[in-house]
């Protein structure tokens, strides 16, 4: 699957995720190839991202392309528009080409990124218990806490991730990380789009939607 994001896009993204807190993962999104979702065989493919949207604009208008535009991206109700509208111009008059930049950046955390997941499911491992075929995926909750604080968040992050898809801003993960500490005790936390977080004092065991304890 093919889409038309461009670096100007990619631009406004790290911006929004930069002002939500979001967590590094979150700061290279818009990436310029990933699977259309967890574990599946389809790749989300953007091949435009080295251009700015005036450069695919000028592409349309040089050789007579029709372009539709979506009327609600002129509304002010929607935060992206609004970094598009009143935050992006600021910036360009202040260091012209600057969406070219932050698109490079978001460019070289994804290339970063990929080399630490590497290392991330290598340090996950001997913390990843024996299962049985069908059960929720669990993880070392005793093993992790042992760990500086900084490692747990980026493993916690990762297995989260790799294991439901979702990917918590940074806030929430450091709340969790919280609630996750040795001199605290069982507990259950909700993480979006259904997912729940359960622990004992020594697992901890992701629940997905519709699934009890």
């Amino acid at each position: 699957m093919v889409t038309g994001h461009t670096a100007s896009d990619r631009a406004e993204t790290l911006l929004l995720h930069l002002a939500r807190g979001s967590h590094r993962q979150g700061l290279a999104s818009l990436r310029r190839r990933r699977p259309l979702s967890p574990n599946s065989p389809i790749s989300l493919v953007r091949p435009l991202l080295g251009l700015g949207r005036a450069d695919t604009g000028q592409f349309c208008a040089d050789w007579s392309l029709p372009i539709w535009l979506d009327p609600s991206n002129a509304s002010p109700r929607f935060s992206r528009n609004r970094i598009r509208q009143e935050v992006m111009p600021v910036l360009e008059e202040l260091h012209p080409g600057c969406a070219s930049r932050i698109s490079a950046l978001a460019e070289r955390l994804e290339e970063e990124q990929a080399g630490l997941e590497e290392l991330l499911d290598l340090a996950l491992n001997p913390l990843i218990p024996q299962q049985a075929e069908g059960t929720a995926p669990g993880l070392d909750r005793a093993g992790l806490t042992r760990l500086g604080r900084a490692n747990q968040g980026r493993l916690l992050h990762h297995w989260l991730k790799r294991q439901s898809g979702l990917s918590l801003e940074a806030a929430s993960l450091e709340s969790l990380l919280g609630q996750l500490q040795p001199n605290q005790g069982p507990g259950e936390r909700p993480l979006g789009q259904g997912w729940r977080l359960s622990w004992t004092r020594r697992l901890m065991v992701l629940l997905p939607p519709d699934r009890g304890v």
